[in-house]
């Protein structure tokens, strides 16, 4: 689905079955009033605040393993990583990332109809994946733009990756001020965007949203409670045409298909392709007899 070089790349986003009625809320909503966004195209989608991630320690990794590096790795190293020349760039032309404080995400992948998405709990089997047009990537590639909201590929972070920040600090920090102040501003903006090494097979892709984007983008921020947690969101409205396909799971029958299309249809979301995983199409007729 992703090979027309004249099409944007698609990202998928794996999901519970429940969220598709949140992106795509019905014409009238379950406190009764009517939904105007479906008429104007709108959809909606929920993006977390980086400090409140399900894993808080994910931000961590990065400083941790530069804290580790740091110590022991010289200054001077005779070639410059690929890895650390693309980080370097993302750092020069992406300063708002440092302020990681009023950063919101939404995960996605490269990877389609993927076995292992399927069996996370937060998606599951009989979960739905959103397949989302990465426009940002193929705007740019025409030299154009689009404000305020961006897709970045995770970096995972490696030992190479470590030793060309370490050099580059020592090298260039005076160009930031001081060392100490470049290393700070890295470590800082670290969650948007690392993740450990260990889980580079996912390929993630995240949108970024920095919530003083408020007064540009169709932007509500909430603080909300669900049992002992807490947590910061922001939901943006978006043009329903990001969305390329909806993917049901694996477990899912062709009754629920029909059903989502249905659904879909009656609430002005109908020209969205609706397809049915096939990433465990030998295990599962197995397992259902």
């Amino acid at each position: 689905m992703n090979e027309d070089k004249n099409e944007p790349p698609i990202v998928w986003h794996y999901t519970k079955m429940e969220v598709l009625e949140k992106i795509f809320p019905p014409k009238i909503l379950k406190n009764g009033k009517k939904n105007e966004d479906y008429k104007n195209g709108k959809i909606t989608f929920r993006l977390t605040n980086v400090r409140f991630l399900s894993d808080p320690s994910e931000g961590l990794v990065f400083k941790k393993k530069f804290e580790e590096g740091i110590n022991k790795i010289s200054e001077h190293l005779p070639n410059i990583p690929k890895s650390f020349k693309n980080f370097i760039s993302k750092i020069k032309f992406n300063k708002d990332l440092l302020n990681i404080d009023n950063k919101y995400i939404f995960s996605a992948s490269y990877l389609e109809d993927s076995f292992g998405f399927w069996n996370k709990e937060y998606a599951g089997l009989d979960g739905i994946a959103i397949g989302i047009k990465n426009l940002d990537l193929y705007l740019k590639k025409r030299g154009e733009k689009i404000f305020g909201l961006y897709f970045d590929d995770v970096v995972y972070v490696e030992e190479e990756l470590i030793k060309g920040i370490i050099a580059y600090i020592y090298a260039k920090g005076s160009a930031y001020g001081n060392a100490k102040e470049l290393i700070n501003n890295i470590t800082k903006g670290s969650s948007c965007i690392f993740k450990h090494y260990s889980w580079r097979n996912e390929k993630e892709v995240r949108i970024v949203v920095d919530s003083e984007k408020e007064k540009e983008l169709d932007i509500d921020s909430r603080i909300e409670f669900n049992g002992n947690k807490i947590k910061k969101f922001l939901y943006i409205k978006l043009n329903k045409n990001i969305i390329s396909y909806i993917m049901l799971g694996p477990a899912c029958n062709e009754e629920e298909v029909n059903a989502v299309k249905d659904y879909l249809k009656h609430n002005g979301y109908g020209e969205i392709p609706i397809l049915k995983s096939h990433a465990f199409d030998l295990k599962y007729s197995d397992f259902k007899g």
